[in-house]
């Protein structure tokens, strides 16, 4: 899948945060985190706003795991 320049595609459910490049990718990880039972949200944001979302999650949220797929970061 290409990336969607300049957005990012943020699922977030179960004490994950997970930032796609794309929002199919994002999707799909929705959709595999609805039907594990979870509460989830797909939000799409600039990049910028995930940027800050998620120096402020980490601070505020230590036991959240937060992954940018878009950096090479695995779930």
């Amino acid at each position: 899948m290409t990336e969607d320049l300049g957005k990012r595609f943020v699922v977030a459910g179960g004490g994950l945060v997970a930032a796609f490049g794309n929002r199919d990718d994002a999707i799909a990880q929705y959709h595999a985190m609805t039907a594990a039972n979870l509460d989830v949200e797909l939000q799409e944001m600039s990049i910028s706003l995930w940027e800050r979302a998620r120096r402020e999650l980490a601070a505020s949220h230590p036991d959240l795991t937060i992954v940018d797929i878009t950096r090479g970061e695995q779930l």
